[in-house]
């Protein structure tokens, strides 16, 4: 896998996420490429069979989210049950 064109497509796409103010103010190089070695990471995963990715591949994009939406989290709920629960108890 070509590493650099995703590297490219995700810095334009979080600069334009913060510009636009969806996305909190972030190093966007360096989290461009720890979002390159987040899809690197469960890519290989899947390919030496070690297990379950749907889950894994939910929580890493309800992690960039809680990381990235600070702000805007209400207009993009997360997906997974623990997060869900723990959404409910930081509500209580």
């Amino acid at each position: 896998m070509k590493t650099r064109p995703l590297c490219c497509f995700l810095t334009r796409c979080l600069s334009a996420g913060i510009e636009t103010g969806e996305f909190e103010p972030v190093p966007v190089d360096e989290t461009a490429s720890l979002l390159v070695a987040y899809i690197n990471g469960i890519i290989r995963y899947k390919a030496m069979n070690l297990g379950e990715t749907n889950k894994m591949r939910q929580t890493a994009i309800d992690f960039c989210r809680r990381s990235l939406m600070n702000g805007n989290m209400n207009r993009y709920p997360l997906k997974t049950e623990e997060d869900k629960a723990r959404k409910s108890q930081e509500q209580t």
